[in-house]
């Protein structure tokens, strides 16, 4: 079982060397330095995002009730979403960002597409914890390589098919993460119940989370 686990993380890792090859070789210098400053940053944020929450799901899951957790995790992790997208959105719109790179020109759209990925990611983490918790390794190995193919696929179409260039790498990322979370839904939904929230679970998930 450990093994399954294993080869879906490792999946998830290894698409950024499957990808190196398309980056370098068909987009531009400048264009493949701000694909990789864009992964810099979706690594960042996602840390910023999740602030301990998925550490926080694995810890409490078997000490309460499971739907308990996972609603108070899920509407928290909702509200908190938004609002960073929110706050993300207005300082870009407010600092009055540039869409030129150099040579570069990217989508006006990149900030929503990075709001985006960063929040269906959010979510995807904490569905493939109850995964792991839940003992379903083919499931999640089966979500892992699904989204993998459908990253590199998407990749390869946009960048070396359609030649659009390193706004083909943003929309690529936005499907993948798209696809895995509607893969990853009816385990978000089966342990759903907002009647179920709770703030005195939401105050140990934070104070567990936060440092």
């Amino acid at each position: 079982m450990s093994l399954v686990y294993g080869v879906g993380y490792l999946l998830v890792r290894a698409l950024s060397f499957l990808l190196l090859p398309i980056y370098t070789n068909i987009l531009s210098v400048n264009e493949a330095g701000v694909v990789f400053l864009f992964y810099t940053i979706l690594a960042f944020l996602n840390t910023l995002y999740n602030h301990g929450m998925d550490s926080a799901l694995l810890k409490f899951f078997d000490v309460n009730n499971p739907k308990t957790v996972v609603t108070t995790s899920l509407v928290y992790s909702f509200f908190w979403g938004f609002s960073f997208s929110f706050l993300i959105i207005f300082c870009y719109k407010l600092l009055g960002f540039s869409y030129i790179y150099g040579d570069v020109l990217l989508s006006p759209l990149i900030i929503y597409y990075l709001c985006a990925i960063l929040f269906f990611d959010m979510l995807s983490s904490r569905a493939m914890n109850i995964l792991r918790l839940t003992e379903r390794p083919y499931y999640y190995l089966a979500v892992s390589f699904i989204s993998v193919l459908v990253s590199f696929s998407f990749n390869y179409y946009y960048i070396k098919v359609l030649g659009v260039g390193i706004n083909g790498v943003f929309l690529s990322l936005l499907i993948a993460s798209f696809v895995q979370i509607v893969l990853l839904a009816p385990i978000l939904i089966s342990y759903f119940k907002l009647s179920d929230f709770s703030f005195s679970i939401l105050k140990k998930l934070l104070l567990f989370a936060l440092p």
